[in-house]
């Protein structure tokens, strides 16, 4: 057990990082980004890991979970957290395989996670944090969770734009963008809501760990409450982007409706038009006869085209059928 309070932070796999996983009188964060898998099978024969757990800590697209090793004295976590969001571009899910151990945590992951970074450049530079280690590891999960909870939140801020943009201009631009956010949204709310239940459990695996120092239980209790905070704000935006979808379709619906109207009042008051001119047009004798002077052409012809135009206009305008 290493002293409390006293904890190291490394980003590579070397004999200084393994030798300080070993030692007794520190706590070790071996903060592996991108390794290679030979990397970690030789760092988990060095600390003699289960080769079962090897394979898991290598594997990705794993399900949120905690697993205890009683036989080796570890605890293995899988635990999910997410790049910052860029504009409309939603957070990317970032998988963290943990492996815990009295002495030492061991974190590996495929892409940076800015909250943990700054959590583990604070550490190397203080060394004596005051932290117990379990608080260390409190501390890990807690930020790979906020950094969830920053997705969530722009995930809400880009689905109240799509609403704006819903009522004021729904193009049909927006459906790809609303599908795209449905799929989001589903795969966040199955991570985090399996991973709010998993994590339920990581005290009771930290307790088995008889060499590591404890942490208070309002911690886990904390890191519990923001899991939970994560999965409901998430259910309630599947809630809303589904509501969404019905509010577009019924505002395109409306959209097309009143150029259909507008569509047919042009249409109504050229009908007027196409009658007088189609009368007139007629070849009868009698019209011929009579309807020949450039005054006939002025009074019967644009004299009857203006007037009806004129009266439908009136009409049109006192129902409101344009509006």
């Amino acid at each position: 057990m290493g002293t409390p309070g006293h904890t190291h932070a490394f980003t590579a796999v070397d004999e200084r990082s393994i030798a300080a996983a070993k030692r007794d009188d520190c706590f070790a964060w071996l903060d592996l980004v991108e390794p290679e898998p030979s990397e970690v099978r030789e760092l988990g024969r060095q600390l003699g890991w289960h080769p079962l757990l090897v394979e898991d800590a290598i594997s990705l697209g794993q399900r949120p979970k905690v697993e205890s090793y009683d036989g080796d004295g570890l605890a293995f976590v899988i635990a999910y957290g997410a790049t910052p969001p860029s504009g409309e571009v939603p957070a990317g899910l970032v998988e963290v395989a943990l492996v815990i151990s009295g002495g030492y945590i061991v974190s590996i992951r495929q892409r940076e996670v800015a909250l943990l970074d700054e959590l583990r450049l604070r550490i190397d530079e203080v060394h004596d944090t005051g932290w117990a280690e379990a608080s260390v590891v409190y501390r890990i999960v807690d930020r790979l969770v906020d950094s969830t909870l920053v997705a969530s939140e722009h995930v809400s801020a880009r689905l109240e734009e799509l609403e704006v943009l819903i009522e004021t201009n729904p193009t049909n631009d927006l459906l790809p963008q609303l599908r795209q956010l449905r799929r989001k949204v589903a795969t966040y709310q199955s991570v985090f809501s399996a991973q709010r239940t998993s994590l339920a459990d990581l005290p009771g695996a930290l307790a088995a760990l008889d060499e590591l120092d404890d942490a208070e239980d309002v911690h886990f209790r904390d890191v519990s409450d923001h899991a939970w905070r994560v999965s409901n704000e998430l259910q309630l935006a599947q809630e809303l982007v589904n509501g969404s979808f019905e509010s577009y379709f019924a505002a395109l619906a409306s959209h097309q409706g009143k150029v259909s109207q507008r569509l047919t009042v042009v249409a109504t008051i050229f009908l007027p038009l196409t009658f007088v001119t189609g009368f007139f047009g007629q070849n009868f004798g009698w019209m011929v006869d009579h309807v020949a002077s450039e005054q006939d052409f002025l009074w019967f012809g644009v004299g009857g085209s203006v007037l009806s135009v004129l009266v439908l206009t009136m009409v049109i305008a006192k129902l409101r059928w344009w509006s």
